[in-house]
């Protein structure tokens, strides 16, 4: 997928406003300036609005920066032009921008923001820095106990913003950072700097976590370079993280001096008796050999450095639920009763895992043109990936939402739902998330449902394998879709996915929307025993014997609804309906996917009481 115009217009910049309006941004942000103590907070705030520079050109659509965007750039090159960097003074150069700013600098930011050469003396030597998380769902699915889970998501959320901009405003200043979110981190340094900050960077993400897997890279370019070749520079920076990954050792049984970590303000001490007796398997991964002794549930255990991390700040609340609740503006009624998956199962005691991932992200990114877009972009797709999550979760639970984000960033995102409202959640996350970028850009899912005691690591397995299934049907398809597969583990059985009955999954967001709304009307009006006959007896009868039996119980139960519905699902409006699809050749049973988005769609359960 190319980047177009439209799409360069709407989500790599924001959108043009009126002179007047512009103006009275510039003249908000001067006033509130004068009063503030540190004026970059100021910015955070102005991330949708545009920055113009004094030139015609910049009415050009898609080349605009944001003003936060625009702010921070501005900061950055003060500083990688100055001489003192060591007394480098963050809120005079945001005055400075505030005031007009220096021209040499401005002429560098307007070069960036329309791919521009930079004039010959103002082309800086700079370092280029590129680093990221790998493998993470190994990290934090390691075992099924959903406070640890949450502990392993607090440390890499942690180290990826928090930690990463603290070392850079101690070492250098933050502005450094054109990005740090998602388990992804994009740094411009002084010239010589790449090197320390890729070594000392991989030491405090190893120091705190132990065990996650993160690498860093950086190539030596100029500004020149950033301004005109940034797709090439970008594509030579994740050649060299790549290699970086493939060269990277680490060690099976990790273990340090860090006593404790402090995270939002909140300080966190890892505690435990080291234990006299070793070569003993940790108890919660089963990987590494145990040192610590440490209380649970189920009594004393005996766990290994990264776990006693991952379980002492995972005592702590979901850091998602605070998110949420800002996001939507409401208060959890059960935030503090959720400590277990079964905690968030259905009246059946099933939950489902809701794997997501955006389609062709890696096609958009490799056609950004600029460091504006690469930053407005990447704040745009992480905050309406958690804007299309919290809002689904909200609309269907309200304030009784019961929920466990596990992973939630960038385009990237997996939670566990009560499952009888899961397709709920599943299909408003997809429709949002599409509508949200004008279907240029799409994102599939892949549900698996299982009863709560299955291992979320089993769940997880079989929710990839359908991610995986929905993307390769969305490159199918010629519609603008996002797609959604599904597997239903009954009774906690262990099946193979590849070998399910027949289905009519994957199939597109829409598609299953409509199902979802036709099967709410048919709730009430027709029987759910009927629709499980249907569904058994389509898996064992042939399909002749099959569409007997239908036309049978049809004329039995002296009604037409269940063709009507049907008829109505797939819109069509053939009266000699027996039961069965037409997909190319061959005629497949609706009834498992019905009976399916029966039982997981609407739910039975009254969340918010």
């Amino acid at each position: 997928m190319q980047v177009n115009s439209q799409f360069q217009e709407n989500f790599l910049g924001p959108l043009p406003v009126s002179k007047d309006d512009y103006q009275q941004l510039l003249e908000e942000i001067k006033k509130r300036s004068e009063q503030a103590s540190d004026i970059s907070g100021i910015f955070d705030e102005y991330d949708h609005k545009p920055y113009y520079f004094a030139k015609e050109e910049d009415l050009i659509i898609g080349s605009l920066p944001s003003i936060r965007d625009a702010a921070r750039l501005y900061v950055l090159f003060d500083y990688l032009l100055s001489e003192d960097k060591a007394h480098f003074d963050r809120n005079k150069s945001y005055q400075s921008f505030i005031n007009g700013g220096n021209e040499t600098i401005i002429h560098i930011l307007h070069s960036i923001a329309h791919g521009k050469p930079v004039e010959p003396e103002q082309n800086i030597e700079v370092d280029f820095i590129k680093g990221c998380f790998y493998k993470i769902k190994k990290y934090f699915l390691e075992n099924n106990k959903i406070k640890d889970i949450r502990g392993a998501s607090a440390i890499l959320d942690y180290l990826n913003t928090e930690a990463t901009l603290e070392y850079l405003d101690r070492e250098y200043i933050k502005e450094c950072a054109v990005y740090c979110g998602g388990g992804n981190v994009l740094i411009i340094s002084p010239k010589g700097e790449g090197e320390k900050i890729c070594r000392e960077l991989e030491l405090l993400y190893t120091r705190i976590s132990l065990t996650a897997k993160n690498a860093f890279a950086y190539i030596a370019c100029s500004v020149d370079d950033i301004a005109v070749r940034y797709n090439e520079i970008q594509g030579m920076l994740n050649n060299q993280l790549e290699e970086r990954k493939r060269l990277k050792l680490y060690e099976i049984n990790p273990d340090n001096d860090v006593v404790e970590v402090q995270i939002k303000g909140k300080v966190f001490k890892f505690e435990g008796q080291e234990i006299d007796q070793r070569g003993q398997v940790c108890w919660l991964c089963g990987i590494r050999d145990a040192k610590y002794k440490i209380p649970s549930p189920d009594g004393k255990i005996n766990v290994c450095p990264s776990c006693l991390r991952k379980n002492t700040v995972g005592r702590g609340k979901a850091i998602f639920y605070d998110e949420f609740e800002k996001n939507q503006q409401i208060k959890m009624k059960k935030r503090n009763e959720i400590n277990s998956i079964d905690d968030i199962e259905d009246s059946r005691g099933y939950v489902a895992v809701i794997y997501a991932d955006g389609n062709n992200l890696g096609n958009v990114v490799k056609n950004i043109k600029t460091p504006f877009q690469h930053m407005y972009f990447s704040r745009k797709l992480d905050h309406t990936t958690k804007y299309c999550v919290y809002s689904s979760i909200y609309e269907v639970m309200q304030e009784g939402s019961a929920f466990e984000a596990l992973c939630l960033g960038g385009d990237d995102l997996l939670i566990v739902v009560p499952a009888d409202i899961s397709f709920d959640i599943a299909n408003k996350i997809i429709n949002k998330f599409d509508k949200a970028f004008d279907y240029q850009i799409t994102i599939s899912a892949g549900v698996c449902i299982a009863k709560s005691s299955t291992p979320i690591q089993n769940m997880f397995s079989i929710s990839q394998y359908c991610l995986k299934n929905a993307k390769k049907y969305e490159k199918k398809i010629s519609e603008k879709s996002g797609t959604v597969d599904v597997v239903v583990l009954e009774g906690g059985q262990t099946t193979d996915p590849e070998h399910r009955a027949s289905t009519l999954f994957p199939m597109t967001a829409k598609n299953a929307e409509k199902i979802i709304q036709v099967i709410k009307e048919m709730k009430g009006q027709i029987s759910t025993s009927q629709i499980h006959k249907f569904k058994y007896a389509a898996d064992h009868m042939s399909v002749n014997q099959f569409q007997l039996f239908y036309l049978y119980q049809v004329a039995k139960l002296n009604s037409r609804k269940y063709t009507e519905y049907l008829n109505k699902i797939f819109d069509s409006d053939d009266p000699s309906f027996a039961g069965l699809v037409r997909v190319g050749d061959e005629l497949v049973s609706p009834w498992h996917d019905i009976a399916l988005l029966w039982d997981y769609s609407g739910g039975d359960k009254e969340w918010n009481r």
